[in-house]
């Protein structure tokens, strides 16, 4: 019995262990109208996911509050924010380009002010995922080498 439970707390640990992160980490640095640094202070930032196209539908949207440090960077993890429309994990990433917009208020309300719009494009992990995909037998093949 006890191997069994064993094998089993090893496959539920290497499943969970496996899960890709749902999320994107973003980084910028807040200014305010005149272009002054938002040293040190409270902001709010709203992000969307736009579909297809920069002017395209929001399918997702959500807000953070968080604190800029003294050269006034933000650091913030996009999914993992409070919601305002939509599922960031049931987004729908294989149905044509996605754009991420991205709002800003520098006295940490909800008067957003856009701070631009931009194509989310690859990140190297994501090549190599794809090319994956394209190997044909590969797990067979390795296995011949043993």
């Amino acid at each position: 019995m006890k191997p069994v439970l064993i094998a089993w707390w090893m496959f539920i640990a290497g499943w969970v262990t496996a899960q890709i992160p749902q999320g994107i980490k973003y980084q910028a640095v807040a200014r305010n109208e005149s272009g002054d640094i938002l040293t040190n202070q409270q902001i709010s930032i709203r992000v969307s996911i736009l579909d297809s196209a920069a002017g395209g539908q929001s399918v997702y949207s959500e807000i953070h509050k968080e604190g800029t440090n003294a050269y006034g960077l933000f650091s913030i993890e996009i999914g993992r924010g409070l919601s305002l429309m939509g599922d960031f994990t049931a987004i729908s990433w294989a149905t044509g380009k996605k754009w991420l917009k991205v709002e800003l208020d520098p006295a940490g309300g909800s008067n957003y002010a856009p701070m631009g719009i931009s194509e989310l494009l690859s990140v190297p992990y994501a090549f190599f995922a794809g090319s994956a995909l394209n190997a044909s037998g590969a797990v067979e093949d390795s296995t011949d080498e043993l």
